[in-house]
């Protein structure tokens, strides 16, 4: 008998950061006659809402190129548990994870 645990949640995103502030204008050369000084620079943007994280999977038989052959019973006695939750991302709906799976066989990617 193949039984497998329910998968794990995936992790929320979070808001994304605040702009770094404006920077100060440099001084005017220092000339005869001086130089006007620069002007005051823009605050930075603010950075984008972290995406959620993908739901866990929770396969009985997980397999990377040809299928194994696998017969009947065995299949028969594969118990699989439950798929993991999508988590939630910084601008929910928008960017939420995607959920996670639950099958008997499937191929890695």
């Amino acid at each position: 008998m193949i039984k497998t645990a329910d998968a794990g949640r995936g992790g929320n995103g979070a808001g994304g950061q605040l702009g770094q502030p404006a920077g100060f204008g440099g001084a005017g050369a220092q000339l005869v006659p001086p130089g006007c000084g620069g002007g005051d620079g823009a605050a930075g943007g603010n950075g984008g809402a972290g995406g959620g994280g993908a739901g866990g999977i929770s396969v009985g038989i997980l397999f990377k190129d040809a299928m194994p052959e696998i017969d009947m019973t065995t299949m028969m006695a594969i118990t699989v548990g439950m798929a993991g939750a999508k988590g939630l991302g910084g601008a929910s709906p928008l960017n939420d994870g995607v959920a996670g799976t639950t099958q008997t066989m499937l191929k890695a990617l």
